[in-house]
């Protein structure tokens, strides 16, 4: 026997009450409507579990069947208020062989139910063992993808958010069907950026012209520009390499006759003619050019500051650091170019060598990857649903995965305990066989060498020790029962019985119960100890 469970009956609440009947020898005790009748009547009640019982809702577990003799009101009333009473079967005095032959098969088959017994007590340690693999294999589980539930995917977990459905979820996946590829904090950023732009399309981020200096600009750019006429005053130039000093000079103070060197007199008509002559119209029309090419940049440049003033607001262009870095690094690229233009403005003679512009290719490439970005995110917003199953699949594609090496030494644990129980199962069907074989056995030989008389004569010996001679217990003439008799008189039965004192009715309805726990009610009846 194990346990017993009431509920909703009599004095007891309608919330299980749990009581341990383990042990060999269990007493109860207490007060007046405190359930002790209750406990007696129910495994007195051989219909408790019928659908109309007051017992319904009330369990009991056992390691074997057994017939259970109670004794109380119920029992007296049963048995005594009938006229006969059944007869209970014992040992006649004179088959002490069979008795004997009896006594062994029964010790042969209390060893067998001890046998029987602890398999099923180590039964149940393995069971506990494997229910206990299974609460750390949880509780690992669980624990290990604690930050998965309080992340942004904890809605996607939906019915298996508590421990038991997690577990439970993760062993029912296939491991082969597992991704390595897959990042949880790549799927939680993914399935943000779905949340986020539910219901809404983002426009593409336009593309950002590139300018292209061709071959011609960069040799104008990158060659000295040098005066063509020859004399005397251009080697002396050329000699001190001073073309741009010169020419700077002409251009600032060539407005008098004054020498801003000497302060004398010393430049007149002639001498302004030689030197204009030195710089050429072939030699202004190429620093026209290039005021020409600074010009166009400094418009591409203005192109520049309005392309990323017009997307300032755009959710996707400035989402990172990266993103303003690149794009204040293309400005000052930019501008570092229109700088180097004015230098060669100002002094034709420098080889001017421009930056390569490998920032604008940086941010035109970025451009690219985050339309494809875009594209692709605006793709799985129209289909939310779809696109919300897939995140879901991989999410717990990638658990089933980090769960692995938990279920590997769980699976290897369970196997070991299940083969056990296999193997103890097996040699509990083997006692059973047995068991029922010496039961039977037993059995028979009680119901060919066994009678009533003795049960008569042990209850008339104990009422003669107790000092009762006003009625005794008979053999009925038409059955294997008793009945009651008074000394003297005709009147028998049930009317003898309710004639009885209450310590008189007592005395014999027990005398009769402690026979019956030694005997048995018919021939053919298993023994009252179990079955």
């Amino acid at each position: 026997m194990e346990y017993l469970k009431l509920r909703n009956v009599a004095s007891y609440c309608n919330e299980d009450v749990t009581i341990n009947l383990s042990k060999q020898i269990n007493l109860f005790y207490g007060q007046n409507g405190s359930g002790k009748s209750t406990i007696a009547n129910y495994f007195y009640d051989t219909n408790a579990n019928n659908e109309n019982s007051q017992y319904l809702l009330c369990s009991k577990s056992f390691y074997k069947n057994y017939k259970f003799l109670v004794y109380n009101k119920k029992f007296i009333q049963d048995i005594f208020y009938e006229d006969t009473q059944a007869g209970i079967f014992t040992l006649s005095k004179e088959n002490k062989e069979i008795e004997v032959l009896i006594g062994n098969k029964e010790n042969d088959k209390n060893k067998l139910q001890l046998e029987s017994l602890n398999i099923l007590n180590k039964i149940k340690e393995n069971d506990s063992r494997k229910k206990d693999n299974y609460e750390k294999l949880k509780n690992n589980i669980y624990g290990k993808f604690s930050k998965l539930r309080k992340s942004e995917l904890r809605p996607l977990l939906k019915n298996n958010f508590h421990s038991e459905n997690f577990c439970e979820k993760i062993l029912s996946l296939d491991v082969s069907d597992v991704s390595k590829n897959i990042n949880l904090k790549e799927l939680e950023d993914e399935y943000v950026e779905l949340i986020k732009n539910k219901g809404h399309y983002i426009e593409n981020i336009p593309e950002l012209r590139k300018y292209i200096f061709n071959s011609k600009d960069i040799s104008l750019l990158e060659e000295p520009i040098l005066p063509i006429k020859e004399n005397y005053r251009i080697e002396i130039i050329k000699k001190f390499n001073s073309y741009d000093w010169v020419r700077h000079g002409l251009k600032n103070y060539m407005d008098n006759d004054i020498c801003p060197f000497c302060q004398s007199n010393t430049i007149d008509e002639n001498f302004k003619l030689e030197m204009h002559n030195i710089f050429n119209d072939s030699y202004d029309n190429l620093i026209t050019e290039i005021k020409y090419l600074k010009e166009n940049y400094q418009n591409y440049y203005n192109e520049v500051n309005s392309f990323f003033n017009k997307l300032s607001d755009h959710p996707k262009l400035f989402e990172d650091d990266f993103d303003k870095n690149i794009i204040d690094l293309i400005k000052r690229e930019i501008s570092d170019n229109l700088l180097k233009l004015d230098e060669k403005i100002n002094s034709p003679t420098k080889s001017i060598k421009l930056n390569s512009m490998s920032e604008i290719d940086k941010f035109i490439n970025l451009i690219v990857k985050k339309n494809n970005a875009l594209n692709a995110l605006n793709e799985k917003v129209k289909n939310f649903v779809d696109s919300e199953r897939k995140i879901v699949s991989h999410m717990w594609k990638k658990i089933r995965e980090l769960s692995e090496d938990f279920i590997s030494i769980y699976k290897v644990d369970e196997e070991k305990l299940d083969k056990e129980i296999k193997k103890l199962k097996k040699e509990e069907i083997n006692i059973d066989s047995q068991l029922k074989i010496i039961t039977q056995e037993i059995t028979e030989l009680k119901s060919n060498f066994s009678n009533i008389e003795t049960t008569i004569e042990n209850i008339n010996k104990n009422l003669l020790l107790l000092g009762i001679k006003s009625f005794k217990i008979i053999k009925s003439v038409s059955n294997d029962c008793y009945t009651l008799e008074r000394h003297g008189e005709k009147q028998s039965g049930s009317s003898v019985f309710s004639s009885l004192s209450e310590g008189e009715k007592t005395i014999i309805s027990f005398l009769y119960f402690i026979e019956l726990c030694k005997g048995r009610t018919t021939k053919n009846d298993l023994e009252n100890q179990s079955s």
